[in-house]
């Protein structure tokens, strides 16, 4: 027989159940739609992943779509992509639905781990289920945790480790099942999602101190076990990922040492007025500003655990946009890192207090008023905000719908001229590599790319942007893959080459895609560059003779061994010294050497540009090392365009690493619209100490 819960519990089941009905309400809304609301680009990525392990297994294990072969591309552990990929096999394939169930599953499972947190700052039942409303009620988590996303796992798996941790630390004899729990969920979430679990490590961190000191050595040996293998399978992972990265033709971009500013940001930005805006704009999300008066109140009316909880959260609220300053200040959906901290905060406080009012009738009916209005607000703040932007069915890209209908599944298509785009690629869905600008003319990542694909090639080369009109270029690459040298289609954004047999395949598609305005008349007269990348692919490095030229390179220590250019150089007065001018395309080349060391270089656009107003498109200069291994990489890159930053218009300054046995190349090139016009560049030292 089904017994009834006691009657000081039914305010709450009634309270957790109505959010329920309102969080499912609005988790169904579009449902069927594209994955092209809010953040398209990384529910992009995501799908692509599950939807590769639902097709493929997990072999590799992060199967990775966008830059080629090899097929993996290591990003977070795929545990949110593995399930989805299980729920698309349990519901009929379609990963995208899957993965929008798989989000409202992390959700379920975040509540209980919440709870047990809760317990243990001494709230009733009625108490805890006032952070429940206020986490189901949230519109950023309304939102992000029913999209194709990573993020409600991570909170929950997090939540889950705090939880364990705390069981594991409270009880006074050793939990052995809590400390496997928080071991294990620990290691889990921190692979998964490395920012969301490093949330939550100052809450544990203050713990262990707090109990250290009030309960002997025994703590700080249960905190390392429940925690440290999280911290250093974190690392692991990262140095795998990395090393997985670095050996891709075309993903060392993505390591973590290129990424670092990326993810961690810099200390001016957290300086900068402008990042505090948007952060606080983006917290909005989470919750109105007003609730913190509620904290106030809570503080005062708590005991001191209740006090110290809301303490820790409010550090674990601030954790997540201080320490990964970039990041939240780009993507308001990593605010789901701290939403569980956030409503649990306000949520005590509400608890708190009802509590302090016991029976008093009145009171308590004041402070359930007062969680009804912040559902309100916050069913007010998503239905007029976030709720708008998931209920748009916005179409996929134009161009990958084509791309799709006019090749075939086992076609390799090649992208040039775009950075690499998640949702274009699902769009495509087919294997495609995206070339991006800094490896256009690398012949080394090109070879090793293709030779990943064997015995297959690249059967589709996509011409984009500043690509498109680099016919020299185009031409270049379609000759080496086989692809007719004209454009079998062209769009405003692209032009399609294609092999010969696929033209006279699609000669039909085209013919009505045509008719019907999808695909160009002809080929638009996209303005060719002044230089082609074929020039730099067929550079013609020469030994420099410095018994003629030798003080020309005076400002290089040590000297170079090598000179590119199709421009005699030449040494000019500029900022009131004497500059280096080798103009584009041209560079140099050093030999390596035997220790570390740090190159000091500075460089620029001669004055003369902006002094006259010369229209320039600006000029790259980009290092380049090759070690042991005969790879090309790229150590730093810069564009100067002085008519567009005035804060070009002086000789810059910077430092770069070269490490032992690597040989260096600078590459000095034209603007991203290959224009030569005034291409005057400036180099006043290059010295490799």
């Amino acid at each position: 027989m089904i017994s009834l819960p006691p009657r000081s519990q039914w305010l709450g089941w009634l309270l957790m159940t109505t959010v329920l009905v309102v969080y499912f309400w609005a988790a169904q809304r579009g449902w069927n739609n594209e994955i092209t609301d809010a953040h398209s680009t990384r529910q992009a990525q995501t799908a692509i992943t599950a939807e590769l392990i639902y097709e493929n297994g997990l072999d590799p294990l992060t199967p990775f779509n966008g830059l080629g072969p090899p097929w993996n591309v290591p990003m977070e552990f795929p545990f949110y992509q593995i399930l989805t990929a299980s729920l698309a096999h349990l519901t009929g394939g379609d990963i995208v639905a899957a993965g929008r169930l798989a989000g409202i599953l992390g959700t379920l499972v975040l509540i209980p781990a919440l709870w047990i947190v809760l317990g243990f700052v001494g709230l009733d039942f009625t108490g805890r289920s006032f952070s429940v409303a206020l986490l189901l009620t949230s519109p950023l988590w309304m939102l992000f945790s029913r999209s194709v996303l990573i993020e409600s796992w991570a909170a929950a798996m997090a939540m889950w480790w705090l939880a364990a941790f705390l069981k594991t630390m409270v009880a006074d004899e050793l939990e052995v099942r809590w400390l496997a729990v928080a071991l294990s969920i620990g290691v889990l979430a921190a692979v998964t999602k490395a920012t969301s679990f490093a949330v939550l490590l100052p809450v544990g961190a203050t713990v262990t101190v707090w109990l250290w000191r009030h309960r002997g050595r025994s703590i700080p040996v249960r905190a390392a076990i429940a925690t440290l293998p999280g911290v250093v399978a974190a690392f692991a992972w990262t140095h795998y990922a990395d090393a997985a990265k670095a050996a891709h033709p075309y993903a060392e971009f993505l390591t973590s040492t290129n990424l670092q500013s990326w993810n961690w940001g810099t200390w001016e930005q957290r300086f900068d007025p402008m990042w505090w805006q948007q952060t606080w704009s983006h917290f909005q999300q989470v919750m109105p500003f007003w609730w913190f008066g509620l904290v106030i109140a809570g503080w005062g009316f708590g005991n001191a655990c209740q006090r110290l909880a809301l303490a820790l959260g409010t550090v674990a609220v601030a954790t997540g946009p201080l320490a990964f300053a970039n990041l939240y200040y780009v993507h308001n959906y990593y605010f789901m890192a701290v939403v569980p901290a956030a409503v649990a905060v306000v949520g005590i406080s509400l608890g708190v207090i009802w509590q302090k009012f016991g029976t008093n009738p009145g009171r308590r009916v004041a402070v359930v008023l007062v969680a009804l209005g912040i559902g309100a607000t916050q069913w007010d703040a998503y239905r007029d905000g976030l709720g708008r932007g998931q209920v748009r069915d916005r179409p996929l890209p134009a161009l990958g719908l084509l791309l799709n209908e006019i090749t075939q599944p086992e076609d390799h298509v090649v992208i040039f001229g775009s950075e690499w785009s998640p949702l274009l690629t699902w769009a495509i869905d087919r294997p495609v590599t995206f070339v991006r600008e800094t490896y256009e003319t690398d012949e080394d990542a090109w070879k090793a790319s293709r030779q990943g694909l064997a015995p297959h090639d690249y059967t589709v080369l996509v011409a984009m942007e500043s690509v498109a009109g680099d016919m020299e270029f185009v031409r270049h690459r379609c000759a080496e893959l086989g692809l007719v040298e004209t454009a079998t289609a062209s769009t405003p954004q692209a032009d399609i080459y294609l092999r010969p047999q696929a033209v006279e395949s699609t000669k039909s598609f085209i013919s009505e895609a045509r008719t019907a305005g999808r695909i160009l008349s002809a080929r638009p007269n996209r303005m060719g560059p002044g230089e082609s990348r074929v020039e730099f692919i067929k550079a013609d490095w020469q030994p420099i003779d410095y018994a003629t030229q030798g003080a020309l390179f005076d400002v290089c220590q040590p000297l170079p061994d090598a000179l590119f250019t199709q421009f005699p150089p030449a040494r000019l007065p500029a900022f009131d010294q004497s500059i280096l001018h080798i103009h584009p395309p041209g560079g140099l080349r050093f030999g390596a050497l035997s220790r570390d060391r740090t190159i000091h270089f500075s460089y620029g656009l001669r004055p003369e540009i902006w002094q006259n107003q010369h229209e320039t498109d600006g000029v790259r200069f980009r290092l380049f090392g090759r070690g042991a291994d005969g790879k090309q990489r790229e150590l730093w890159g810069d564009l100067v365009q002085p008519l567009q930053n005035p804060m070009h218009r002086q000789l810059l300054q910077v430092e770069v690493d070269l490490p032992a046995h690597t040989e260096l190349e600078l590459w000095i090139d034209a603007g991203p619209d290959h224009n030569l016009g005034y291409d005057w560049s400036a180099i006043g030292e290059l010295r490799i100490e």
